[in-house]
Parts: C-alpha cells; structure tokens; sequence
C-alpha cells in the first residue's frame, strides 16, 4: 500500500485450491459436563448439511492435553466431514481453553474424566437429532487415544442397540500414537487406519 489510506492489495493467493473447495460449517459446540463442568468442543459439518438427515458420527480427540480444539480450519476434520460425517472433537478436562480448574482436573483423573466428558459431549450432540447412532467412530492420539475405554463404552452401547456386527479396531502407529475406531454395520473406507481384520 502506498498509504494508509489505500485498499490493501492482494500479492499472492496461496489458498486458492482451498477457497474452490465446498468445506463444512464448522461451529463451538458447548455442553453440562460431569462433576459441574461447563464444557465445549467443535463440530464440524459436511457440506450440505440437513439436520432432519442421520449422520455418521466421528470423533476426533485431540492430545496434549493442555491443547484446545477451536474452530479454526483444520485439515483432518474437514477431509472427515467431506465423507459426509459429522466430526466432533470435544475439549475434555486438561484442555487449556476453559479454565485453571478445567485444566488442572486431569490431575490424578487422566482415564475415567476425560472420558465421562466426551461421553457427556456425545449424549449432548444425539439430542440434537442428527447423529445415527449405529455409527460412531472414534479416533484420537496422545492422551486423546488413551480413552481406549470410551470406544468399549461406545461398544457397549452400540451393543444396546443392537447394532449388527459392531466392531472395535485399535491400531499403534510407529511413533506411539494409538487410533480407535469403533463403527456399526460397516467401516469407513476414508479413515488411514491400514489393514483392518475382520
């Protein structure tokens, strides 16, 4: 700009390819957590949402744990999304976003808190009426992947419903991160988890 005053001028466009992209809404999502935690996280939707249609729900739990999700653009969500899922990734206790207590209450609780928070987040997102409960799908790394009990919970329930041939997959990759993923009738092709066994 030469001045000020000028309108600012466009040098590169290094998004482009993105900007061309149908992308999902992304928005907070906030709920009454356990142990009278206020808490949040995002949702993310594909694009060309309609809320009186079932959706695939797929979790994203972010490590850390002192890191937040907000709804910034983030790559993984929305290539999830685009498969016509809906992605929530939920800030359980330990994330930094909510607070020194939220923060500080993972402290000797690291397995059973988290997890009742994500479970309370999930319960909140099905009154909403969207998610097809058949198919809940959960992926994480770092302390987000040591909920290895959420995904039996989420088992478990799938089971109350019966749900046909529900499974639970658990795969480590290399540098010790651990993924989850537990569907209903059937896996997600789009989902990098290698060779799934039967």
């Amino acid at each position: 700009m030469a001045s000020p005053n000028d309108a600012p001028k466009r040098l590169t466009n290094n998004n482009q390819e993105i900007a061309a992209l149908a992308l999902g809404e992304t928005e907070r999502f906030e709920w009454q957590g356990p142990d009278k935690f206020h808490e949040d996280g995002a949702i993310v939707y594909p694009p060309g949402f309609q809320k009186d249609k079932k959706y695939p729900l797929v979790l994203i739990i972010h490590g850390g744990p002192r890191a937040a999700t907000t709804t910034q653009f983030s790559f993984l969500p929305q290539f999830v999304a685009a498969h016509d899922c809906v992605v929530f990734e939920p800030n359980y206790r330990g994330s930094e976003n909510l607070g020194n207590a939220y923060t500080h209450a993972i402290w000797d609780d690291a397995g059973d808190g988290p997890g009742r928070d994500v479970m309370a987040g999930i319960e909140a997102l099905k009154k909403l009426g969207f998610v097809d409960e058949s198919k809940i799908a959960v992926s994480g790394w770092s302390p987000g992947a040591i909920d290895i009990h959420l995904a039996n919970r989420i088992r478990r329930e799938m089971s109350t419903h019966r749900v046909q041939r529900g499974r639970l997959h658990l795969r480590e990759v290399g540098d010790g991160r651990l993924f989850a993923i537990a569907f209903g009738a059937s896996l997600p092709k789009f989902l990098p988890l290698g060779k799934i066994h039967q």
